[in-house]
């Protein structure tokens, strides 16, 4: 147990590499969003939405009914990089950035017959963690012309977005629910500066404003599975996640300054006013077909209601969204003495709707794998671990009519361990 906790910690510090990257469309909405998948459901494409019942020791957090499927508790960590920038067709830029990604706990609570979960007709579990929302990281330069001259125009944005959750799930027979709460807070920085690059005697203007958002949004999750036969099923499944007012706390400093930056008096400011932020609907749906826990192949659907965001002052210009993924998995034989063979090899890709009008497009493909070790490999563990990798190589925009496109790479590295907690044993 000493070595779980450590190994989590590890993962949970916030010290890791960090360098900037420039992704000029996080000034709109909350910014860059993270998509809230395991590792697992990144490599099929973010098909989370529904999950394998035969094949629940990795945490999924689409779909809170799932919870009620774990066989086991389940610790899962992952840290995740993103590189790339934005092409307008002319001149491109690239950078690079590293941070946890998510840092959970599962907890299976009723389950009669752990090791063979389908014979219980009734279960429950639990889950809680930490997730990314947003980023926010952008820094852009250019000039404007007027009836008094040319200046220098420099625009900044940095922050992250997190949610904390906490959801729980229940099965009976071939029906799952659940629901999962999470609570978003955060930091997020925007700099806007004007300025006379010719002359050492006009001032110039900057706003700085910083938000911090506050607020709890609930989302509903539920799966019916068919069994088609001892080995094969089909799963379908949907959530629902409500609009909800949250409380937005920000701040702003609209100052002059001189050639050399320091600040010579302040216009105005507004001092920790209080207001909120809408955050949007969504709803999604999926289905997949599962053989035993060799393979799965699923198909998802979900749509998010942005054109109902807000944030302050800040004006928005977003529309509703859709998107579309499909993906799947293949273990070769989960029980082999062969490290590749056990290992299982996942696939996807997406299409949709960016949230950004007159940006159109957001896609992707995405790769993934899962290594399993025993304990006679690397672990003292009776039970097995998992190495996740998620490879997502997408864009989103485009560079018709003088557009902008942002290319990304981004690879997710995850740990997950069980333990068994909570085990009625016969023997002592």
């Amino acid at each position: 147990m000493k070595k779980t906790l450590y190994t989590l910690l590890i993962l949970s510090l916030h010290s890791m590499v960090y360098s900037q990257i420039n992704a000029p469309l996080s000034a709109y909405g909350p910014g860059m969003l993270y998509s809230g998948s395991s590792v697992a459901a990144m490599g099929r494409g973010y098909t989370g939405v529904t999950f394998n019942e035969s094949n629940t020791t990795l945490l999924n957090f689409q779909n809170p009914a799932s919870y009620s499927k774990l066989h086991y508790t389940c610790f899962d960590a992952s840290v995740v990089s993103l590189s790339g920038g934005p092409n307008n067709g002319t001149l491109k830029q690239s950078g690079f950035t590293m941070q946890p990604a998510h840092l959970a706990l599962g907890l299976s609570l009723i389950n009669k017959h752990n090791y063979q979960a389908q014979n219980d007709k009734f279960r429950m579990g639990a889950s809680v963690g930490l997730l990314p929302y947003s980023k926010v990281a952008y820094y852009l330069q250019g000039t404007q012309t007027n009836s008094a001259g040319t200046q220098n125009v420099f625009y900044k944005g940095d922050g992250n977005w997190y949610q904390a959750y906490v959801g729980t799930g229940i099965s009976w027979k071939g029906f799952s629910f659940g629901a999962q709460l999470a609570h978003y807070f955060g930091n997020i920085n925007y700099r806007t500066s004007i300025y006379w690059p010719d002359s050492v005697y006009a001032l110039g203007s900057r706003l700085y404003e910083n938000y911090h958002p506050n607020g709890s949004q609930l989302t509903l999750g539920s799966q019916y599975s068919f069994k088609i036969n001892t080995m094969n099923s089909l799963e379908i499944a949907g959530t629902y996640t409500g609009m909800k007012d949250i409380s937005l706390r920000y701040q702003s400093i609209y100052e002059r300054f001189n050639h050399i930056g320091t600040a010579v008096d302040s216009i105005g400011n507004t001092n920790d006013q209080k207001t909120s932020i809408t955050l949007p609907t969504a709803y999604a749906a999926g289905f997949s077909w599962s053989h035993g826990t060799r393979w799965m192949v699923a198909a998802n659907y979900r749509f998010t209601q942005w054109s109902v965001f807000s944030l302050a002052n800040r004006s928005q210009d977003l529309k509703n969204t859709v998107l579309y993924s499909l993906g799947g998995s293949f273990i070769p034989d989960e029980t082999s003495l062969q490290f590749l063979s056990r290992c299982t090899y996942r696939v996807g890709a997406y299409y949709g709707d960016d949230f950004i009008k007159n940006n159109p497009a957001l896609k992707g493909l995405t790769l993934g794998m899962g290594m399993k070790f025993f304990s006679n490999n690397l672990s003292t563990y009776k039970l097995p671990f998992y190495l996740n990798l998620g490879l997502d190589l997408g864009s989103r925009g485009n560079l018709v009519n003088g557009g902008t496109q942002e290319n990304f790479t981004r690879f997710q590295f995850g740990i997950s361990l069980t333990e068994e907690w909570f085990q009625r044993r016969k023997f002592d």
